[in-house]
């Protein structure tokens, strides 16, 4: 196992509640008491809270907060990652290390698609869902490296509009595959898998890689009684390069911007 007694540092952004939050608090309840966790979101107070929920669960645990909006993610906050992630990496190795991006926005469902003209709140919708994400993923790897920590999980959290389209976000639906095999081609294991209700049970998508299926479920703490025996795997073309697993995930619920 990678997780469960492990040594982990675990990165969250969108982490100040929802999914984001309950991911932070559950993995610092199976981890080693001398796990480190980065936790990003706008809202200073409830990240704060969050922190402290994390050292009642392990007093031992170091946690970093930093209070970034990734629809402006400019070059003070690149350079306060990564001098964070600097005196992180200082602190390892670790056993392994997961990447949460839960950071996420639908975008304004009060309007349909041929209303949307704004170039200003496309380009935010783009920065938040895919630029920051991928240059905060960037800046991570790079400091973190498989010498750091052999096992590197990057988990993409993301809304059922990349696959669905709202009335509103009709052609946000036709971007979704293109960003996700984008996404995927990070290379490393992929898997991909539906929530039906979070954190309680999963839809099952396709019948393959039953021995890696616990891992997430591991992490996040969502196992329902029953052992999951499938998840969607998508190619994997440059998996024993990398050594970076990669999952992405789609829930329902993403009327909010974390």
């Amino acid at each position: 196992m990678v997780l469960s007694g492990k040594r982990v540092l675990t990165v969250v952004s969108g982490a100040s509640r929802g999914i984001g939050k309950e991911i932070a608090v559950q993995v610092s309840k199976r981890v080693a008491p001398e796990s480190v966790f980065l936790l990003t979101a706008r809202n200073e107070a409830t990240l704060l809270q969050i922190k402290q929920d994390i050292l009642s669960s392990s007093e031992k645990a170091q946690v970093w907060i930093v209070v970034c909006d990734m629809g402006s993610f400019n070059d003070d906050a690149i350079n306060t990652f990564k001098e964070v992630l600097g005196e992180i990496k200082e602190m390892g190795p670790f056993d392994s290390a997961f990447v949460f991006h839960n950071c996420g926005t639908a975008g304004d469902v009060s309007k349909r698609s041929t209303e949307l003209s704004n170039a200003e709140q496309w380009q935010n919708y783009l920065n938040v869902n895919l630029i920051a994400m991928v240059q905060f993923n960037n800046l991570i790897l790079e400091s973190i490296t498989k010498e750091v920590a052999p096992h590197r999980f990057v988990v993409n959290i993301t809304s059922l509009v990349a696959i669905q389209g709202f009335p509103s976000l009709t052609q946000v639906r036709s971007y979704g595959p293109t960003v996700h095999r984008t996404l995927l081609t990070l290379g490393g294991r992929s898997y991909t898998f539906h929530f039906d209700r979070i954190f309680e049970q999963f839809r099952i998508r396709e019948r393959e890689n039953a021995r890696n299926s616990a891992v997430f479920g591991e992490a996040v703490g969502v196992y329902s009684g029953e052992p999951f025996t499938t998840l969607t795997s998508t190619p994997r073309n440059r998996a024993a390069r990398t050594g970076i697993n990669v999952v992405c995930c789609h829930y329902a619920n993403s009327h909010y911007r974390r």
